[in-house]
């Protein structure tokens, strides 16, 4: 199977220390495409036909080597014996909690702090808002 446009978007992107949010981004926009979606959002139920349990296995095996082939080694290595995407993802979770909330503080103080200087255009003031703006809606929950 030859590399689609999107799963480049992921490989060349790899997940570091300083990358999460715009990984999983990339992750969730990969998933959605290659309808896969529904492993970072559910396990898979014991009580599932055996037909429907293969094929969400077969998925979440294809998610996993998603994720695992779009992170740094050393991620690779802390969450190698993660047994579904969803696991990995809520590892991944936990590990970078913290950067979200810094970020999204930093964003608010940005724009609780943010004055036009007298020689900026209101315009130019109103999209150095907005930036603000969207940042801070950018940093909600995931």
């Amino acid at each position: 199977m030859a590399p689609t446009p999107l799963l480049n978007m992921l490989t060349k992107n790899k997940l570091n220390e300083n990358s999460y949010k715009k990984w999983k981004r990339n992750l969730i926009t990969v998933l959605s495409n290659e309808k896969l979606k529904t492993v970072l959002d559910n396990q898979c139920l014991p009580t599932t036909q055996a037909e429907a349990r293969k094929r969400w296995k077969k998925s979440d095996e294809i998610g996993r080597c998603y994720m695992r082939a779009s992170m740094t080694s050393t991620l690779y290595k802390q969450l190698e014996s993660c047994k579904t995407a969803k696991a990995i993802l809520d590892k991944l979770e936990d590990m970078f909690e913290g950067q979200a909330i810094l970020a999204r503080s930093f964003a608010i103080t940005s724009l609780m702090n943010a004055q036009q200087n007298p020689n900026t255009l209101v315009k130019d003031h109103m999209t150095t808002l907005t930036g603000y703006f969207v940042e801070v809606a950018e940093m909600r929950p995931i």
